[in-house]
């Protein structure tokens, strides 16, 4: 089963409710086939996102409700709040086991921007208190668990039943301050969720190599 069909096996409450964390151009919504009731969208690169969305936080997540820097990277799938390591990163294919190979240039910036950031804790508060959250996804290009972190006091309730993260598959990270996969794994256990499902996928350049081995995984709340 893909990622997605094990999501559409998961999510069955008769209310279906999404946070997406990183939805520029909702690419998610488009892939996951379920058809949620509620849907938050959160990014800090502004399209039209309104259409597909019930409501549209233009802003990034952080454990901090404050005013951030964002850089804004050719490549705007690899956009963040996080700099990006340059010296991980390599043209050469002879390199890739090494580093983050590429075949075109995702560390070039093209804006940096200031971004209002929220917590999760302040979101629900403000948008779902009543209800119970069906599933948050994270794409947050190295800040995923800082995004976990965010929910706060709902941390190891059960008020968020699962999570969807985008997480680099070996200790090789593309950020500073980004954690790898076996500590952002155990970090996520300590806030109360636990691996049900995790699909590891290449992400391939415009010469057809693969470019970077990463994994999306599903997190269960514990305490369903």
């Amino acid at each position: 089963m893909s990622e997605y069909e094990v999501l559409q096996s998961l999510i069955t409450d008769d209310k279906k409710t999404l946070i997406d964390v990183g939805c520029h151009r909702a690419h998610f919504l488009g892939n996951s086939g379920i058809n949620f009731d509620y849907k938050i969208g959160i990014d800090p690169l502004k399209f039209d996102e309104q259409s597909v969305y019930d409501v549209v936080i233009n802003g990034a997540v952080s454990t901090e409700n404050s005013k951030k820097l964002f850089y804004v990277h050719e490549n705007e799938g690899c956009s963040s709040l996080l700099k990006m390591k340059s010296d991980e990163v390599t043209h050469d294919f002879a390199e890739r086991k090494n580093k983050w190979y590429v075949s075109f240039r995702i560390e070039g910036l093209r804006n940096i921007i200031t971004t209002q950031t929220y917590s999760l804790e302040k979101i629900i508060d403000e948008h779902m208190p009543d209800d119970q959250v069906s599933l948050i996804k994270i794409d947050a290009q190295g800040s995923d668990i800082d995004v976990v972190q965010s929910l706060g006091k709902y941390l190891n309730t059960d008020k968020v039943k699962y999570l969807f993260i985008e997480l680099p598959s070996r200790d090789i990270v593309l950020y500073n301050d980004q954690l790898d996969y076996q500590t952002s794994i155990q970090k996520l256990n300590e806030f109360g969720f636990e691996l049900v499902h995790k699909h590891d996928f290449e992400i391939f350049g415009y010469d057809g190599k693969p470019c970077s081995p990463e994994s999306n995984v599903i997190m269960k709340n514990k305490l369903l």
